[in-house]
């Protein structure tokens, strides 16, 4: 099942497409985090640390990012960590509960539908673990074919999103 989650954020990002607009250099993210018991966030770059933003009395956070490069970053909160792309230009919106982090994160704003579309795969994949978890003994034929339909799910899913990229100028 990683093999097809690792497949199909390659593929989003090999389909990734430069509309005609003038893109900046840089991108925000900014949200806000309710419940929050920690007073920093953090995100990463290829395992690195790149900026920290501190979390104001109203839970919310702020990063702008100059000279960015288009890739997978890493947005640590507390104990939570989840993985978001971010292009150049984008202008991202991130809410979330820390009580129920993954579950609640959603974003809004300029390059929000790769990221919930990421957000969702991660989801789904922890349904998964929780499925071969409870049919351990599944024979192979249902097993692949319960496979199939969740790569091809999510393969028309990708293909929806690529084509809304495409169009967005």
């Amino acid at each position: 099942m990683r093999s097809i989650t690792l497949s199909l954020v390659i593929s989003f990002v090999l389909l990734s497409c430069q509309n005609n607009r003038d893109i900046p250099n840089h991108a925000y993210l900014s949200g806000t985090i309710i419940n929050s018991s920690e007073a920093m966030a953090y995100l990463k770059y290829k395992g690195m640390v790149i900026d920290s933003s501190a979390i104001d009395e109203d839970n919310k956070f702020n990063f702008k990012l100059d000279s960015l490069e288009n890739g997978l970053y890493e947005f640590s909160h507390d104990k939570e960590r989840q993985l978001l792309y971010l292009s150049k230009g984008d202008s991202l919106l991130m809410y979330s509960n820390s009580v129920f982090f993954d579950e609640s994160l959603s974003y809004s704003g300029y390059g929000d539908k790769r990221n919930n579309f990421l957000i969702s795969l991660f989801l789904q994949n922890e349904k998964s673990r929780d499925f071969h978890l409870q049919h351990a003994g599944i024979d192979h034929i249902a097993f692949e074919r319960y496979a199939d339909s969740i790569k091809t799910l999510n393969l028309n899913k990708l293909a929806i999103l690529t084509e809304e990229e495409n169009n967005t100028s």
